[in-house]
């Protein structure tokens, strides 16, 4: 039979596990896929929202498999970048959001999303603007190819279909 102080402290313990929790979920910024307008045209994009008090640091956007790159802008420095393999750095204030445009990687003239089409993972790596030093879990997007392909326009995906 259980005592009454060793139950109290399993519900203790249980307890404070249940308020860390909350805690580290509630002061994590929200991700999630979208869409903007880029002059005209609908672009599919991630969006990132900092709901915590504080400001955050985007210190890295990984996209496992590499098949699409995350940027700002379509210009010539954005996606030359992307290719390179860097991702954008933002500094997010309190309710501030961004959009980051998803733009696919090519092999040989041929987009990588059409020879390796399937699963797709956007992970948000970041830190508190009051505790940059602190590892935080990366917040992940997670979709798939034809949903991606399906909220843009043809004008974006000129060349893909076959």
């Amino acid at each position: 039979m259980i005592e009454f102080s060793t139950l109290g402290a399993i519900v203790g313990f249980i307890g404070g596990g249940v308020v860390l929790f909350d805690r580290y979920y509630k002061g994590r910024p929200i991700a999630s896929l979208s869409t903007m307008d880029d002059e005209g045209t609908k672009r599919v994009c991630i969006r990132i929202k900092n709901t915590t008090a504080y400001d955050i640091a985007v210190l890295d956007l990984v996209v496992k498999p590499p098949i699409y790159h995350l940027a700002e802008n379509l210009n010539t420095r954005n996606i030359i970048k992307g290719v390179m393999g860097h991702s954008p750095k933002l500094l997010l204030r309190p309710d501030e959001e961004k959009h980051l445009i998803i733009a696919p990687l090519f092999d040989g003239g041929l987009a990588r999303e059409v020879s390796r089409a399937g699963g797709v993972n956007f992970y948000v790596n970041w830190r508190s603007g009051n505790s940059t030093w602190w590892w935080r879990r990366a917040v992940p997007v997670c979709t798939h190819t034809k949903t991606i392909r399906l909220f843009g326009l043809p004008e974006q995906n000129e060349g893909l279909e076959g």
